[in-house]
């Protein structure tokens, strides 16, 4: 091989370890979790679990192939976690975009379940599963009828 061919051949290589440098960096970049954290003034639950105290929570999507999807919600003084799938969400027209998270409950009575979740500047969301609500008043399994929003 000349000199010239085997000038090419390892600029070649150069220039493709980069690629394959940067397409990987990307990739990890890309793989960071996201996080919100709000202040919930209300008991709530998550996926029909059990009631999470007013207070400080983190949430955190959960990374990986097995785990796309998911959400952990966490109150940051106790430590209580649950662990919600998701799905993709559109922003309702009511519920401005804005440069805060915004949390999206359903409530029946003073049963509230947390419903979607949209990162700030995002028109595009995740919603989690509501399950029926029993009403305090009757005992009875209802659909979640209220709306409360909470931006932080």
């Amino acid at each position: 091989m000349n000199r010239i061919a085997s000038f090419r051949m390892a600029s070649l290589r150069i220039v493709g370890a980069a690629a394959l440098m940067m397409a990987t960096g990307a990739v990890v970049a890309s793989a960071q979790p996201q996080k919100v954290t709000s202040k919930i003034p209300f008991a709530f639950s998550v996926s029909g679990g059990p009631k999470m105290a007013p207070g400080a929570y983190e949430m955190v999507q959960m990374t990986g192939a097995v785990r796309a999807g998911g959400w952990t919600v966490r109150n940051a003084a106790t430590g209580a976690a649950a662990m919600v799938m998701t799905s993709s969400a559109t922003r309702p027209a009511d519920v401005a975009s804005s440069m805060k998270a915004t949390l999206v409950f359903r409530c029946a009575g003073s049963d509230c379940a947390l419903a979607e979740l949209y990162l700030p500047g995002r028109s595009t969301g995740y919603a989690m599963a509501v399950p029926r609500i029993r009403a305090p008043e009757t005992g009875v399994r209802v659909a979640a009828s209220r709306r409360i929003v909470v931006a932080d």
